[in-house]
């Protein structure tokens, strides 16, 4: 912001009842008059304004500053290089003056209109892939001229244009290939190529990230670089069968149509719950099926390991699922580390006592055998304990036998 005028002083706002006046405070006011009328400031034409509310100092910047925009000068107190008046004089002289260029061109207003508007010319005719028109207004082939043509119907091949008998022209994509694919009723902007004696169509070209191998074999399509065939197999009426087993199988590369003649996994109508043991899930089908126990000597689970004791109450040592509905055989070994002592063992059945009490008190191996009844998901357990805990007892040898089937 500028300076205040050279002596202004800082006037007494603070005036109270009861206060005096002295000789100084009227120095100061008539000074400060004195100041604002011949006192000399310093102008900041930098400051832009911004509304038309500001105090005195503002607005003589803001004069200072739109002065300058104005003249366009260096400083908003150097003269500028026109008045106003001068500006308005020549503004208001008749042309040509000096500052005027008049208009020179040798383009006739149609050639002039030929280059920057598109003509309609309506509907073609054709003769086979070679399309008439007749437009108002064109006398000749320039280049650059725009024509714009509703196609009559589909072409077949390389088309040609011929507008008002001047001669028929090819119609060219931008690369410079054939445009063979004409579309009845479309409407076609074509600009015509004076060098090469032809019309470009306009808005045409390829674009896109497609490559050969995601597009169906012997398709052809465009992309930035220009024009392919796709290589993607075609699977349709393929037949192809993917035989599920045990690991996952690749689905063959190409193409499906969406019908089993193209391709499909194959099923089975013996996938069902019933064909599947509890507890088991194929492909998501889990199953129910339980099977039918009998006792007999074909071992479907052996517990193979010696299990050294000196538990003093039924302690269980194994534990086994059956998932089977019928009764089996169970056969474990008793013995003691150390004569002297009596060691237990009894069958439980989802944690009650089931089986008979067996015990022995022989430091050699005695095998026991008993049949008990079971249900699907019982859970089958050997608790053992001794009379004394000071000996070692032992159990060995424990399975479960049926008749045909394993079923743990």
């Amino acid at each position: 912001m500028g300076t205040a005028p050279n002596g202004y002083q800082t006037p007494k706002t603070n005036w109270a009842g009861g206060n005096i006046p002295s000789a100084s405070d009227f120095n100061r006011i008539e000074g400060n008059i004195y100041a604002v009328e011949e006192g000399s400031r310093t102008i900041d034409p930098a400051q832009t304004p911004n509304s038309n509310v500001g105090n005195l100092r503002q607005f003589l910047d803001w004069f200072a500053n739109r002065i300058k925009a104005i003249t366009g000068k260096t400083n908003w107190y150097d003269a500028p290089s026109k008045t106003l008046e001068d500006l308005n004089t020549h503004i208001n002289a008749a042309a040509p003056h000096s500052g005027h260029a008049p208009l020179n061109h040798t383009h006739s207003i149609n050639e002039i209109t030929n280059l920057f508007n598109a003509f309609y010319a309506g509907t073609t005719t054709n003769s086979g892939n070679n399309y008439s028109v007749t437009a108002n207004g064109i006398t000749s082939y320039t280049d650059g001229l725009c024509v714009v043509v509703k196609i009559n119907t589909d072409s077949t091949g390389a088309a040609t244009l011929n507008i008002n008998g001047l001669g028929a022209k090819p119609i060219k994509k931008s690369n410079g290939s054939d445009v063979t694919n004409l579309k009845a009723n479309g409407i076609y902007t074509l600009r015509y190529n004076a060098t090469n004696g032809n019309f470009i169509l306009q808005g045409e070209g390829g674009e896109g990230t497609a490559q050969p191998a995601d597009v169906l074999s012997g398709k052809t399509f465009t992309n930035d670089s220009g024009t392919f065939t796709g290589t993607m197999p075609n699977k349709v009426g393929s037949g192809t069968v993917i035989t599920p087993g045990t690991s996952d199988i690749a689905i063959p590369q190409g193409y499906y149509g969406g019908a089993l003649t193209d391709g499909k996994v194959k099923g089975d109508a013996n996938l069902v719950s019933s064909n599947i043991r509890s507890g088991v899930s194929i492909f998501g089908v889990t199953g129910n099926y339980f099977f039918e126990l009998k006792p007999g000597e074909n071992v479907a689970y052996r517990y193979p390991d010696r299990i050294p004791f000196t538990y003093g109450t039924p302690t269980r040592v194994i534990e086994k699922i059956v998932y089977g509905t019928g009764i089996i055989r169970i056969k474990f070994d008793l013995s003691l580390y150390n004569s002297g002592a009596t060691v237990y063992g009894q069958i439980y059945k989802n944690n009650s006592p089931y089986g008979t009490l067996r015990s022995t008190n022989s430091t050699s191996d005695v095998t026991f055998v008993e049949d008990i009844s079971v249900t699907a998901n019982d859970r089958i357990q050997l608790y053992v304990w001794v009379s004394n805990t000071l000996y070692t007892g032992s159990c060995y040898n424990f399975k479960i036998c049926v008749e045909a089937y394993p079923i743990l």
